[in-house]
């Protein structure tokens, strides 16, 4: 797959009360790195909505390491 992720800042939490998974592709393969790039951003929140790898087929058991991840794109 040639994608690249896309991680969208949200202004506010997401609710443990919602489903985590309407919002993030908690199994991508490159889940990891869009958390840390929010994070090194600051970003209160984020998103996988939007990425399209977002509902992608990806197995539970899918592990990459982060040398094997290729970097991302930022979308604001």
């Amino acid at each position: 797959m040639n994608a690249s992720a896309r991680p969208t800042r949200l202004d506010s939490t997401i609710s443990p009360l919602n489903e985590v998974e309407e919002f993030r592709s908690l199994f991508c393969p490159r889940y990891e790195s869009c958390l840390d790039f929010a994070l090194r951003l600051g970003w209160k929140s984020w998103t996988c909505v939007g990425c399209e790898m977002f509902g992608a087929d990806v197995p539970r058991d899918s592990k990459i390491s982060s040398e094997a991840r290729p970097p991302f794109t930022e979308h604001a």
